[in-house]
């Protein structure tokens, strides 16, 4: 048997099969940051429209983590897809430097005591700190792909942005929204200062709780609210229902709903008050079986009855609060204003006094009880039970676990703790109702986002944007020591200390004597305040103007962050946004979704589920980290575990195997001289471009629509049906077998190098690395005509459903009728009858509507369906072996396999009759005629297939 194999056109690539991409992507990058890519590309925008992408700051402390890469990758396919769409799209990163994590780690390194005793060094030390964990956090973000100037990009500490902060401040105080009061906030022991909303995570704990009684200082007066007339000897009770026992001592009412009808029941010599919608459950936890109702009133008829605290015997009314329920308890609930905020409202409209019972670190303050002083809240559950027992107060107690606020940084439960802080009010000048008019004005992707934010807007309390911190931007504001107001020339100082920061940064504001600004004796009426900005301040006040000059004033287009940030940057961006300007921060945010494991479980070192983005990037390479964010639908929880890894390799696999064959295939092709015009090409090779411009259109719609996981799933579908099954598979016969420069081959790759070119711009905003990598293959000059700064492919948009030789319709009837015939060959296949498809003869039975379709393609219908014959026949003549068609919805089809009787051809590998198209004998015996036509160099006519 001769081999033919050097009759073959069978061309390499030194594009390989494998990626090597772990070893590949380091020496792009050095490529990249040598020819300045990220500048060219911006060089190639100017005069284009805008798109701007704000970057929400991560926070520069610890190693990237996987979360972090979803962002950041996400943040970089879309911006690279604006680009291929035509837009002048910068990406500016950002970091937020300030805040308490970076504090503490300062402190571990060099002691608490440093903080407190050398101030600017210790600041020092900080800003060193976290320029450290940047340049940390940027390599592995440029490791990632990430495309950017990575000498520019924005850091909350620089001095320019805090002096931005600071003039925001003034806004923010100039429009009235700025308040300073005495009230609860969420407080961490560990961090000795208030936290944000951002800043906690609710977590299950166990607590204390009680059923304690006080007892009413006028029963006479209590009976006549029920309206009973013979008032019982026995003193009356109220009974509330805490799993705050420590707050007792600083209870100052006892709240009830004006709605709900209250008993007052007698059991054991005891008269008590209670809701009578919770009496039954109440009765059951006290073991009492005997109750006598002596009367009942609705709510609004106790208000203002007077009772006695059983720990400070502090006389206490009852107030009326919407916020009391009959879920459980009693239905009347102890108010204490200075460390609860719904009790510190009730506490406002009452007039209660805002009691601080507690420390910085938790402990009870002296005077709030002998046995309490300095004790610790935690510690205190025995104590306080032993004082209630005592005066016969305390009912009983049990522990219960329920959702609970926690530090996110130090894992510890917080309190509320009423402290002087500075708000940003809800309420004041109506930002509440001005932010909410302002929602509908930003497009939410998700669609829920919208109403997320609604929800947490209306119930947003005040915002506290002070902290008793060392490291963060000042609060240049001088205080009044007796008024407790700030000095009547706020505005003008803010002014010109911030011009003063920009200059030497939030130091001056310390380092400046009082005397400076105050004059005629003012300095000792007034002290300057020394707490720091909230980070979410710090943050949230940077627009994207402040940190890019070519932008003064332009509203981003996107913000793109975790679902956490509705409570974290999306809020503190929109809060200040319409306080300082009534205005939107950005024009549409998307949010995605946190990571867990195959099972759904939160990433942890203690489960040991955590697979961190280095570890993906040294195995596999960072295109597959990005591939598998982009494979996901980032609107829900993100899955990752190394069995989906695995997956996205091999999904990886079949785009670059594809792009591989294509590759080869067009080694020795020239677009501009051996290209062939779309009219004359082969009709099958209209057929694909035709699919490669209504895929092109989907995808570019799902990128516009930011729905990154339906572009794989469409690229996916099309390397694996459109091209591989489809396509390639029945194309590669011709052009492996057809002469080299045959009209038949040479469209065949004109059709490859169309795909090719619109493929890789495809897949560039996803997978950089391996785009670039192939367009080394296609561009003459990598900088002027540059990938990453090009558009989608304009070739396909100019390409007419028209000009096709069989219609697309017609086509998909073709293709449903190949469904059939491979349904039977595989069948024939098991039964051993044939071992491959070309080994088959094909009858096709059919009506007159498939005859019409088929025929036209008859002679070269077996290079479709990749058999070695096909004859078509009346399907009233079919015999009862043909098999009907139960694939599709050809009703008017029957197909027939059989094996070939003829000679399988040592070229091509069809089987053919040795007598067809041969008038005399020659020296290729073992070859199909068409062979002999090309290897005799004659060029075999294909106009279909």
């Amino acid at each position: 048997m001769k081999n033919y194999k050097e009759t073959i056109n069978l061309l390499k690539t030194s594009f390989s099969m494998y990626g090597n991409l772990k070893e590949k992507e380091p020496k792009l990058l050095k490529e990249w940051d040598e020819n300045k890519l990220y500048d060219v590309i911006r060089s190639s925008q100017i005069r284009k429209k805008t798109f701007i992408l704000h970057d929400g700051p991560p926070y520069a402390n610890g190693d990237v983590h996987i979360g972090h890469a979803v962002n950041k990758i996400l943040k970089d396919v879309l911006i690279r897809s604006k680009r291929m769409n035509g837009f002048d799209s910068p990406f500016v990163l950002g970091w937020d430097c300030h805040g308490l994590p970076i504090e503490n780690q300062v402190e571990k390194n060099k002691g608490k005591l440093f903080n407190k005793h050398h101030f600017f060094e210790f600041r020092k030390e900080c800003r060193k700190y976290a320029l450290y964990q940047v340049e940390r956090q940027k390599s592995d973000f440029k490791r990632m792909g990430i495309l950017t100037n990575w000498n520019r990009f924005y850091m909350t500490m620089e001095p320019n942005l805090e002096s931005h902060s600071i003039r925001t401040l003034g806004k923010i105080i100039k429009n009235r929204h700025l308040t300073r009061k005495r009230k609860p906030v969420y407080w961490c022991i560990q961090c000795q200062s208030a936290l944000a909303e951002a800043e906690l995570e609710y977590l299950q704990k166990c607590s204390l709780s009680l059923y304690v009684a006080f007892k009413s200082l006028n029963s006479l007066d209590i009976c006549r609210r029920f309206q009973k007339s013979s008032p019982s000897c026995l003193p009356i009770y109220a009974i509330i229902w805490t799993t705050t026992p420590w707050t007792i001592p600083a209870n100052r009412a006892i709240g009830i709903n004006r709605d709900f009808t209250y008993l007052l029941v007698e059991s054991n010599n005891f008269v008590f008050i209670v809701a009578e919608g919770l009496l039954k459950s109440f009765a059951k936890v006290m073991n009492v079986s005997k109750l006598k109702i002596l009367s009942s009133c609705h709510g609004s008829m106790l208000e203002s009855s007077m009772f006695s605290n059983p720990i400070t015997d502090f006389k206490v009314p009852i107030v009326l609060s919407d916020h009391v329920h009959l879920n459980e308890g009693t239905g009347l609930v102890h108010i204490a204003p200075g460390h609860g905020l719904e009790d510190y409202d009730i506490g406002m409209k009452y007039k209660l006094e805002v009691s601080n019972i507690i420390d910085k670190r938790g402990r009870f303050v002296n005077h709030v009880h002998p046995i309490l002083d300095k004790l610790s809240i935690f510690k205190s559950d025995e104590q306080i039970t032993k004082i209630l027992e005592e005066k016969n107060c305390f009912f009983i107690s049990k522990n219960i676990f329920h959702k609970y606020p926690f530090c996110w940084r130090h894992n510890v439960p917080l309190i509320f703790r009423s402290t002087t802080q500075w708000f940003i009010s809800m309420h004041k000048n109506h930002l509440r109702e001005k932010i909410l008019s302002k929602i509908d004005s930003i497009s939410w992707y998700p669609k829920w986002g919208r109403e997320r934010m609604e929800e947490m807007v209306q119930k947003r309390p005040d915002w506290c944007i002070s902290r008793q911190r060392s490291w963060g931007t000042p609060i240049p504001i001088f205080i009044h020591k007796e008024t407790n107001k700030m000095h009547p020339d706020t505005l003008s100082f803010i002014s010109d200390i911030s011009k003063k920061v920009k200059c030497f940064g939030g130091e001056y504001w310390w380092n400046v004597s009082i005397d400076e600004f105050l004059k005629n004796g003012d300095s000792k009426k007034y002290f300057k305040e020394k707490d720091v900005l909230d980070v979410w301040f710090d943050s949230g006040s940077i627009n994207y103007s402040s940190i890019n000059d070519d932008f003064k004033d332009y509203i981003p287009d996107v913000y793109l962050e975790g679902s956490d940030q509705y409570r974290g940057w999306f809020m503190s961006s929109l809060i200040l946004s319409v306080a300082v300007s009534n205005d939107v921060p950005c024009k549409t945010i998307i949010t995605h979704g946190f990571v867990v494991d195959k099972n759904g479980k939160k990433m942890s070192k203690s489960i040991g589920n955590v697979i961190s983005p280095k570890e993906i990037i040294n195995e596999f390479g960072a295109d597959i980290l990005r591939l598998w964010v982009t494979s996901s639908d980032y609107s829900k929880e993100i899955n990752i575990s190394k069995e989906i890894l695995s997956g996205i390799v091999d999904h990886y696999r079949k785009i670059r195997n594809t792009i591989r064959f294509l590759l080869s295939n067009i080694k020795d092709f020239n677009i501009k001289t051996d290209g062939i015009c779309f009219t004359n090409m082969i009709a099958l090779d209209q057929r694909i471009l035709m699919i490669t411009k209504r895929f092109q259109k989907k995808i570019i719609r799902y990128y516009e629509n930011y729905n990154f996981h339906k572009v794989i799933n469409a690229l996916l579908t099309f390397c694996s049906i459109e091209m591989s099954s489809e396509y390639l598979n029945i194309v590669k016969d011709r052009q492996y077998m057809n002469l080299s420069n045959s009209l038949s081959r040479r469209s065949g790759q004109t059709a490859f190098f169309h795909i090719l070119s619109a493929l890789v711009r495809w897949i560039s905003p996803i997978l950089p690395f391996t785009s670039y990598e192939v367009w080394k293959f296609l561009a003459e000059d990598l900088i002027k005509n540059n990938l990453f700064s090009d558009r989608y492919y304009v070739y396909l948009q100019e390409i007419s459903e028209n000009n096709v030789v069989i219609s697309m319709e017609n086509w998909d009837l073709v293709f449903l009728v190949k469904k059939e015939v491979n349904k039977v060959i595989e069948r024939k296949r098991r039964e051993k009858i044939v071992n491959h498809s070309m080994e088959s003869n094909v009858v096709l039975y059919v009506d007159s509507k498939i005859a019409g379709v088929l025929q036209v393609l008859e002679k070269e219908l077996k290079f479709l369906f990749l058999v070695s014959s096909v004859k078509i026949m009346d399907v009233e003549n079919s015999k009862c072996c043909a098999m009907k068609a139960d694939l599709t919805d050809l009703y008017g089809l029957k197909v027939e396999v059989s094996r070939s009787n003829g000679k399988k051809c040592n070229r091509c590998w069809y089987y053919f009759n040795i007598f067809e198209g041969r008038e005399k004998k020659h020296r290729f015996d073992d070859l199909c005629h068409r062979c002999v036509l090309n290897l005799l160099k004659k060029e075999e006519i294909r106009k279909f297939v």
